[in-house]
Protein backbone atom coordinates (compact mmCIF):
# COMPACT_ATOMS: atom_id res chain seq x y z
CA UNK A 1 0.00 0.00 0.00
CA UNK A 2 2.55 2.77 -1.51
CA UNK A 3 1.72 6.28 -0.63
CA UNK A 4 -1.26 5.89 1.51
CA UNK A 5 -2.32 7.08 5.04
CA UNK A 6 -0.65 4.91 7.21
CA UNK A 7 -0.35 0.96 7.08
CA UNK A 8 -3.95 -0.61 7.52
CA UNK A 9 -2.67 -4.11 6.07
CA UNK A 10 0.12 -4.74 8.62
CA UNK A 11 0.39 -8.34 8.46
CA UNK A 12 -3.02 -9.42 8.60
CA UNK A 13 -1.81 -13.01 7.30
CA UNK A 14 -0.98 -14.20 11.38
CA UNK A 15 -4.31 -12.75 12.44
CA UNK A 16 -6.41 -14.41 9.73
CA UNK A 17 -4.92 -17.90 10.56
CA UNK A 18 -5.14 -17.45 14.31
CA UNK A 19 -7.89 -15.67 15.37
CA UNK A 20 -11.66 -16.70 14.93
CA UNK A 21 -13.69 -14.43 13.01
CA UNK A 22 -10.83 -12.68 10.74
CA UNK A 23 -12.38 -14.16 8.09
CA UNK A 24 -15.85 -12.55 8.56
CA UNK A 25 -16.98 -11.21 5.22
CA UNK A 26 -17.59 -7.17 4.67
CA UNK A 27 -21.33 -6.38 4.91
CA UNK A 28 -23.16 -5.60 1.77
CA UNK A 29 -23.77 -2.19 2.86
CA UNK A 30 -20.73 -1.58 4.95
CA UNK A 31 -19.52 1.37 2.44
CA UNK A 32 -22.79 3.56 2.93
CA UNK A 33 -22.49 3.05 7.02
CA UNK A 34 -18.58 3.63 7.08
CA UNK A 35 -19.59 7.13 4.78
CA UNK A 36 -22.37 7.67 7.42
CA UNK A 37 -20.62 6.70 10.64
CA UNK A 38 -16.51 6.61 9.83
CA UNK A 39 -15.06 4.22 12.84
CA UNK A 40 -17.76 4.32 14.88
CA UNK A 41 -19.05 1.88 12.31
CA UNK A 42 -17.15 -0.41 14.78
CA UNK A 43 -19.30 -0.91 17.12
CA UNK A 44 -22.56 -0.53 15.00
CA UNK A 45 -21.16 -4.16 13.54
CA UNK A 46 -19.50 -5.38 16.73
CA UNK A 47 -16.39 -5.85 15.11
CA UNK A 48 -12.48 -5.42 15.42
CA UNK A 49 -9.96 -2.67 14.02
CA UNK A 50 -8.55 -5.08 11.93
CA UNK A 51 -11.69 -6.32 10.59
CA UNK A 52 -12.49 -2.49 9.89
CA UNK A 53 -9.04 -2.01 8.17
CA UNK A 54 -9.52 -5.16 6.02
CA UNK A 55 -13.30 -3.62 4.75
CA UNK A 56 -11.68 -0.26 4.12
CA UNK A 57 -9.29 -1.92 1.73
CA UNK A 58 -12.33 -4.35 0.44
CA UNK A 59 -14.18 -1.35 -0.38
CA UNK A 60 -11.83 1.22 -2.33
CA UNK A 61 -9.06 1.34 0.42
CA UNK A 62 -7.79 5.30 -0.07
CA UNK A 63 -10.92 6.04 -2.28
CA UNK A 64 -13.31 5.24 0.40
CA UNK A 65 -11.29 7.40 2.76
CA UNK A 66 -11.32 10.75 0.91
CA UNK A 67 -14.72 9.50 0.07
CA UNK A 68 -15.46 9.82 3.75
CA UNK A 69 -13.70 13.26 3.93
CA UNK A 70 -15.91 14.51 1.25
CA UNK A 71 -18.98 13.22 2.88
CA UNK A 72 -17.90 15.17 6.39
CA UNK A 73 -16.81 18.32 4.24
CA UNK A 74 -20.95 18.00 2.46
CA UNK A 75 -22.47 17.05 5.50
CA UNK A 76 -20.39 17.79 9.21
CA UNK A 77 -19.35 15.41 11.73
CA UNK A 78 -22.61 13.12 12.74
CA UNK A 79 -22.89 13.17 16.52
CA UNK A 80 -23.75 9.62 17.22
CA UNK A 81 -22.93 10.23 21.11
CA UNK A 82 -24.35 13.77 22.25
CA UNK A 83 -22.56 13.50 25.22
CA UNK A 84 -19.12 14.32 23.00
Amino acid sequence: MAGGRGNRVKDRSAFLLERPGAGRPCPPDFRERYLEMGWEAQWYYETGWRIMCRWIDECGGEELIEARAQYLREHGRNKLHPHD
